[in-house]
């Protein structure tokens, strides 16, 4: 509290000499201080009630109480009151008692003078609000360390469900004479919770990182209408399965491409859709999308794609927890439909990096709708879409990467996990290429320098980033500035925000870990140099 502010004194005090003798000394050098007298307990606590004081010099032996009884009357009217207590003795151990009551600072009324009086009543105000800000910080961190452990508790459970699973059906499928359906069922059960449980890691690493000030995202030319359409074409045979349907409503002027992150937008969308579709029994789910113009040139225009559910709804007392990565907004709906409860606090993180927001509407038993919304950048120049993808008659399906699509290619290898080595190794060499094998980023090196001073260069490197010895990014670093000129991709199992910094070390592009197999050979044959595909075609040939 500054100098120059009025500070309003409540002075209890039954003695009216004494009460004069206060004022005077708050009055000296013209202080301001505002003085309001009571001679009793209860007109304290009424003049209380009329109006707050910032601060209360008290007698504690009043008509009508005496002793702490005083002290405790007035802090049960008001908890946060800076009280100073006012006395005739010297008494240390009453002194002491009254502090650790909860009083500020305890005066002799013999001894007071104006320096005393004005200072005794700012360091009480002072200490009031320090006790009373550590009182909320303390609240605040039981509270949070209470919502965390009830996370954890929550997060464990989700982790250790689909990892129990995988490790049942492995230990099954070591049993001698399984038919060849119960392999085969055993194989899809393992992989269906391994997509689960990496979509629960994913959720975990991604709050993690748009928590922190450096997470970043980007700002590239993308299409609304692919963006929406992978999505939906994406997740319409979830939909079918439960019997929903699942459309899309475009609203003319859609931009055809806007500036934005289109990776990140279609994540915010596939969760939004997702846990649509999760929580709808029957009905319908609709994507709608529309171009917000800004007002008069003050505001930046933005995407804005809605998802509307005819599903359970949710509590107007429940809407406000949905974003809270650390306290799910109702525990039976976690047990019942399960998940992290991360996608939509990401989600809206993502949102707001992206210059907008996501928002929800809702009622019990009739829907949901949730609507996101990101700047579109620029504008001008930029082309309104003519038509739109046609969504809801039969899903699109995806364009199988050819088998030996990397044939005739010469790899490098760069792993040092004996489990990655095999199965990367496997698709590979499925795939057509030949390899070699390096178990850290050193190796890494020396043998792609080596092949290339023998006039044998290895066609692509695939280098996973997190090695010993010398890392992927310090090993891809190192081959450029030696005028190493071949295609590196990264190999990572980091998250797609760190993109740029495989980009940076030299690397061309990326694949993520987990193994997705078409996705690794098409990314392997886009960099592929088109001598080996010529190579192959004269071995085929001879």
């Amino acid at each position: 509290m500054s100098g120059c502010e009025t500070v309003r004194v409540l002075l209890v005090e039954p003695d009216s000499s004494a009460a004069e003798l206060m004022r005077e000394a708050m009055t000296l050098r013209e202080a301001r201080f505002e003085i309001r007298h009571a001679t009793t307990l209860a007109e304290a606590q009424a003049q209380l009630q009329a109006e707050s004081a910032d601060v209360a010099l008290v007698e504690l032996n009043l008509p009508d109480e005496q002793g702490l009884a005083t002290l405790y009357g007035l802090l049960k009217e008001r908890p946060t009151l800076p009280i100073v207590v006012l006395s005739t003795i010297a008494d240390e151990d009453l002194a002491i008692t009254a502090i650790q009551e909860r009083a500020q600072d305890y005066l002799i009324k013999d001894t007071v003078h104006y320096a005393s009086v004005s200072r005794s009543i700012r360091y009480a105000i002072e200490r009031k609000r320090i006790e009373c800000e550590l009182n909320s910080a303390r609240q605040t961190a039981q509270s949070a360390s209470a919502a965390k452990s009830e996370f954890l508790a929550h997060m464990s459970h989700e982790l250790r469900s689909p990892l129990a699973t995988i490790l049942g059906y492995a230990d099954n499928l070591l049993e001698p004479q399984l038919t060849r359906l119960e392999i085969q069922s055993a194989v899809e059960t393992i992989r269906r919770n391994g997509l689960h449980l990496m979509e629960i890691v994913n959720d975990i690493l991604d709050i993690s990182k748009v928590e922190t000030p450096r997470f970043d995202v980007e700002r590239i030319v993308g299409s609304p209408a692919q963006i929406v359409s992978d999505v939906a074409t994406m997740l319409d045979v979830r939909a079918r399965a439960k019997g929903l349907k699942l459309a899309v409503d475009w609203t003319p002027g859609v931009p055809a491409t806007i500036l934005s992150d289109p990776v990140r937008l279609k994540q915010i969308l596939v969760n939004l859709v997702s846990n649509a579709i999760k929580f709808t029994k029957t009905g319908e789910v609709r994507i709608g999308v529309r171009l917000i113009a800004g007002e008069q040139g003050t505001e930046v225009p933005k995407l804005e794609i809605s998802v509307r559910d005819t599903g359970v709804g949710i509590a107007a007392g429940k809407l406000r927890m949905l974003f809270d990565a650390y306290r799910p907004a109702e525990a039976w709906t976690a047990r019942q439909f399960g998940g992290t409860g991360l996608g939509l606090p990401v989600s809206r993180q993502l949102a707001r990096r992206l210059g907008g927001n996501i928002t929800v509407t809702s009622q019990p038993d009739e829907g949901s709708c949730f609507v996101v919304s990101v700047e579109t950048g620029p504008l001008d120049g930029v082309p309104r879409q003519d038509s739109y993808p046609q969504h809801g008659t039969t899903p699109r399906r995806a364009e199988a990467t050819p088998a030996a699509s990397c044939s005739g290619a010469f790899i490098l290898l760069a792993e040092d996990g004996p489990d990655n080595q095999r199965l990367i190794s496997h698709i590979l060499r499925k795939a057509g290429a030949s390899l070699e094998i390096a178990d850290n980023g050193r190796e890494a090196v020396e043998l792609a320098l080596e092949a290339q001073r023998d006039n044998r260069p290895h066609d692509l490197v695939l280098m996973d980033m997190q090695m010993p010895e010398q890392d992927g990014f310090q090993a891809a670093r190192t081959l450029r500035e030696q005028g190493y000129t071949q295609p590196i991709i990264a190999l990572t199992a980091i998250a797609v925000g760190d993109r740029q910094k495989c980009l940076e070390a030299g690397c061309n592009d990326f694949a993520t870990k987990p193994i997705d197999r078409g996705t690794l050979l098409g990314i392997l044959h886009k960099w592929l140099p088109s001598e080996a595909l010529a190579r192959h075609m004269l071995t085929s040939a001879g």
